[in-house]
């Protein structure tokens, strides 16, 4: 008994593995920063879609190398990300990435330090995720 129940939970995982895997090949990556944008415009939309967030973009844990912002409305990319910490390092990049794929306004971001998200296709749901780009260091480190 013990090991069919076993065998089946062993199951379970090797199929929710495959399935993460065919939405999102993503794990830490030290030196790396994922950001995704939406148009939730209340931080307990926001909040109460964390729970689903891990299971279309990967882990994320708030306030582990990690972060969020919730405006009231639509703002440029620019200043919606400005304000997380070292985006001067890695805030060019990422426009970039944002240009090309015709994202220039959002009202919340969540970001990842230290975690590279490469997805496999574009998973559903209020967050686009706009990309990873890697944390230049600064100067004198």
């Amino acid at each position: 008994m013990l090991l069919r129940h076993t065998r089946a939970v062993f199951g379970w995982l090797r199929r929710r593995k495959a399935q993460t895997e065919a939405v999102h090949r993503s794990g830490p990556v030290a030196g790396w920063v994922s950001v995704w944008v939406g148009d939730l415009t209340d931080e307990l939309d926001l909040d109460g879609y964390f729970y689903e967030f891990d299971e279309e973009h990967g882990l994320f844990k708030r306030g582990d190398d990690g972060g969020y912002c919730v405006k009231d409305s639509p703002q440029p990319l620019e200043a919606l990300l400005e304000s997380f910490f070292s985006s001067k390092t890695w805030l060019p990049a990422l426009l970039e990435l944002a240009e090309e794929r015709g994202i220039h306004r959002a009202s919340c971001a969540v970001i990842q330090f230290h975690y590279l998200h490469e997805p496999v296709a574009e998973a559903p749901g209020p967050l686009k995720f706009v990309g990873a780009v890697q944390i230049e260091a600064r100067p004198g480190r």
